[in-house]
């Protein structure tokens, strides 16, 4: 997987870590516990998150230790949970990750994708000028 790769893939998480926290934009606890559209489109945003977590994780050996403020099992583990658990979801799972975990998770992956995208254009640079 090139370097441009795992850039789009750090992007489409943050996304995903964005999209879902503003799913639960001034709502309250009870309010999301209600509504299950809610509730499965955060579970969905999760899925996505862990899965190319996965991804990255397997083609980007060391990922993980590159960008330790990103807990990289975590979110894995988070995506099986939301699989195998998708008809009966625990919501205060669900609002505690979107309501605590998902901004901070967001700012991580910003910060990854800021330093994954000056890593690929110093690799550019070198490329073009004849450095390996």
């Amino acid at each position: 997987m090139s370097g441009r790769d795992s850039l789009k893939i750090l992007a489409k998480m943050q996304e995903a870590a964005i999209r879902a926290n503003s799913f639960i934009e001034g709502m309250s606890r009870a309010e999301f516990s209600k509504d299950p559209k809610t509730q499965d489109a955060v579970a969905m945003s999760l899925i996505h998150i862990g899965e190319a977590a996965s991804v990255l994780m397997r083609q980007q050996p060391g990922i993980d230790a590159a960008y330790p403020q990103i807990r990289w099992r975590e979110l894995t583990g988070m995506r099986e949970r939301m699989t195998q658990s998708h008809y009966n979801l625990d919501t205060d799972l669900l609002w505690n990750t979107a309501h605590d975990a998902l901004p901070a998770l967001a700012a991580a992956l910003a910060s990854a994708t800021r330093s994954s995208m000056q890593v690929t254009q110093a690799q550019n640079s070198n490329t073009s000028n004849g450095k390996s």
